[in-house]
């Protein structure tokens, strides 16, 4: 039985808090040249500047802040839009193991950047470099500073559940209380309308690289078989339907091999048999008009 109501004894809320330096500028001076030079509107467009075209330590430390923060959207569910997500506690040994890894990379690539800073600002003031003439060092934050400029946290919290410990009259309580248990069951909804998106994408993925034009690449099977994996910790309401169906596209299609599916016809023809019948199941039980969350 999916279990909606009770998911605040399954489940907590996270929300991670990553703050960046872009290292871009507006350049309010080079914006009216180009506009006045080709007789355009104020308003017609912005020059901004990358003060560190080409610098491999941020674009090295740039990376490790997304890819954390793919991370955290991968390990969790959707939740609400003030940017907290859905975490099960089943998932939590994982999703936490998952993140001091990842934060540990962004510390690492922090330190090799703020090391890098100063010859890298020195570098850019040169006029065979990307900038040339439009240098200029008060758009760059002191070294002192500029580690300050980038942050990662987690925040956790817990799931509403409606139960309100405040001096107010018992019908004005409880009609309180009754609107946060629906709001949390509603958004419960939503957060496993996520999981059967996942579960859909990479069973489409399947069945399009199967068909006889189709492209198999190597990260296909692997995909298929990571979200399965995933799935089994991220089911807070208890979905059967969703178990059961994780349960056969990890039998039916995240055990096939790579090298048959490529060069057998046959097995190609049976895979895409299998996946469009395994969206069709699912179709009993979710459509993608249903959720936004992105795969």
């Amino acid at each position: 039985m999916t279990e909606y109501a009770t998911v605040s004894a399954r489940a907590m809320l996270v929300q991670l808090n990553i703050s960046t330096w872009s290292a871009r500028k507006f350049d309010k001076g080079a914006t009216a040249k180009v506009n006045n030079d080709h007789q355009a509107s104020s308003k017609a467009g912005r020059y901004n500047k990358h003060l560190l075209a080409g610098a491999k330590e941020h674009e090295a430390l740039i990376t490790a802040c997304e890819n954390a923060r793919a991370m955290h959207y991968v390990q969790t569910l959707p939740w609400s839009d003030i940017g907290s997500r859905l975490l099960p506690t089943a998932n939590f040994l994982v999703y936490s193991e998952k993140m001091r890894k990842a934060f540990a990379l962004c510390d690492e690539r922090l330190a090799d950047f703020v090391a890098a800073y100063p010859a890298l600002v020195e570098a850019a003031e040169q006029q065979h470099t990307a900038l040339c003439k439009l240098f200029n060092r008060a758009d760059y934050p002191r070294a002192s500073d500029i580690k300050r400029r980038f942050s990662w946290k987690l925040n956790f919290d817990q799931v509403p559940n409606g139960d309100f410990r405040v001096d107010l009259p018992a019908d004005q309580l409880e009609a309180i209380s009754a609107d946060v248990r629906s709001r949390t069951v509603d958004a419960t909804k939503d957060a496993m309308q996520g999981a059967w998106a996942r579960l859909r994408d990479a069973v489409e993925r399947i069945h399009k690289a199967s068909s006889p034009d189709g492209v198999v690449r190597s990260t296909l099977i692997d995909n298929a078989r990571n979200v399965c994996d995933i799935l089994s910790r991220l089911n807070v309401a208890g979905d059967e339907q969703l178990e059961a169906m994780r349960v056969r596209v990890e039998k039916e299609l995240a055990q096939l091999d790579l090298d048959d599916l490529r060069k057998d016809n046959t097995v190609r023809a049976d895979t895409a048999k299998k996946a469009r019948s395994i969206m069709d199941a699912m179709s009993a039980f979710y459509s993608p008009a249903k959720t936004t969350e992105a795969a």
